[in-house]
C-alpha cells in the first residue's frame, strides 16, 4: 500500500512539474498580432492595447490549454482564446463593464454595457473547439414605466431562436465554476 501511495505522490508531482514546464515554454508573443487582431475588434474605441499578464486554464480537460489574457488596469478588458496552430480564436470577452463565467467545458461573459442594454455570449468546447454556442443582446426603455423591451433577439448556434431557447441552453451550462490560474506576466 505504501508503495502505490508513493507512486502516487511522484506521478502528481510529475504532473504538476509537467505544466508548470508547458506554462514557462509558451510564447505569448507568438499570438501577439492575432490577440491583437481579435481584441481590438471588441475595444474599437482604443487602438493601443496594453496587455498586464496572461494564464493558460483548460476548460475542456482536453490537455490542450486555452489562453486566458487581461489588460492593465485603466483599460479593463479580458479576453479567453482557442489557440489554434499559429494563431487565436475569441471564446469570451468582458470589458469593465462585463461578468467572465466559466463553467465545465465552457466560457460565456455578460455585458450591462449602458442602462437598458445588455448582452450575453457563452461557448461550449470540445477538444479546444467551438462545439456550440448562444448570444443574446436586449434593449429596454428605462424611461417608460412599464420599461418595455425595444429590441431583443437570441441566438443559439448560428440561428435565431425564442428566448426560451437561448435560457435552456444557459441552463444545461449548469453552475459556474471558479478558475484560479497562475498569471504570467506579460513584456
Amino acid at each position: 500500500m505504501r508503495k502505490i501511495q508513493l507512486i502516487l505522490v511522484v506521478l502528481l508531482a510529475f504532473g504538476s512539474m509537467a505544466k508548470a514546464q508547458e506554462d514557462k515554454s509558451f510564447d505569448f508573443n507568438k499570438y501577439r498580432e492575432s490577440i491583437d487582431r481579435e481584441a481590438l475588434y471588441y475595444c474599437f474605441w482604443d487602438d493601443s492595447l496594453n496587455y498586464m499578464d496572461y494564464a493558460l486554464i483548460d476548460l475542456d480537460e482536453d490537455g490542450k490549454p486555452e489562453l486566458w489574457v487581461r489588460s492593465v488596469e485603466e483599460q479593463s478588458w479580458q479576453g479567453v482564446y482557442a489557440i489554434c496552430s499559429d494563431s487565436v480564436e475569441i471564446l469570451a470577452f468582458a470589458d469593465g463593464c462585463c461578468d467572465m463565467d466559466f463553467f465545465k467545458n465552457a466560457v460565456g461573459y455578460r455585458s450591462y454595457v449602458s442602462p437598458g442594454h445588455s448582452e450575453a455570449g457563452y461557448c461550449v468546447l470540445k477538444d479546444s473547439r467551438v462545439v456550440a454556442s448562444a448570444f443574446m443582446h436586449l434593449d429596454i426603455n428605462i424611461f417608460s414605466d412599464e420599461m418595455e423591451t425595444e429590441f431583443e433577439y437570441y441566438i443559439v448556434n448560428d440561428k435565431y431562436t425564442e428566448k426560451e431557447n437561448f435560457d435552456r441552453f444557459v441552463e444545461q451550462l449548469g453552475e459556474t465554476i471558479v478558475i484560479e490560474p497562475v498569471w504570467h506576466k506579460i513584456e
